[in-house]
């Protein structure tokens, strides 16, 4: 038992770093659409951003979080 515990944990351990660098590509991939799209939609955006030292992405919001914003919209 404790044989295959620390096998399971060394198969982790290996294949992680590609899960996690996988992950990171498609974010990238979502976080560069959602910019895109941005850009599309608002030229003042555009242009803050080119002004801007940074800025925040988030290239997909939950369900959850829009049932929030509608909630808050109505004064619930």
């Amino acid at each position: 038992m404790k044989i295959a515990i620390k096998l399971l944990a060394l198969l982790f351990l290996i294949q992680a770093p590609y899960t996690f660098a996988a992950r990171k590509i498609v974010l990238d991939a979502r976080i560069e659409e959602a910019v895109a799209e941005f850009y599309d939609k608002s030229m003042a955006g555009k242009k803050l951003a080119q002004k801007a030292k940074g800025m925040l992405v988030f290239p997909t919001v939950g369900k959850p979080v829009s049932e929030l914003a509608a909630n808050m919209a109505k004064g619930h």
